[in-house]
């Protein structure tokens, strides 16, 4: 799969409001937007590794957006 954005692998630490989820990535821990507003009841196991792409847009409210768990 072809991904505008740059893509960063990263492991989840959890998902809150539907459209957060904190991401590990390396030492740091990022706030990203997470588009999907399901449930992914069986995708959200702690320290599942996901892909995370950095956001290159002036208008957004967060710098990552979570691509792929």
């Amino acid at each position: 799969m072809k991904y505008q954005d740059k893509i960063l692998k990263g492991l989840l630490i959890k998902r809150y409001k539907r459209f957060f989820a904190d991401i590990k990535l390396d030492k740091d821990i990022v706030t990203t937007y997470c588009p999907n507003t399901g449930s992914l009841l069986g995708l959200l196991s702690e320290n599942s590794e996901v892909l995370v792409a950095k956001v290159n847009n002036p208008k957004a409210k967060l710098k990552y957006r979570l691509e792929a768990i």
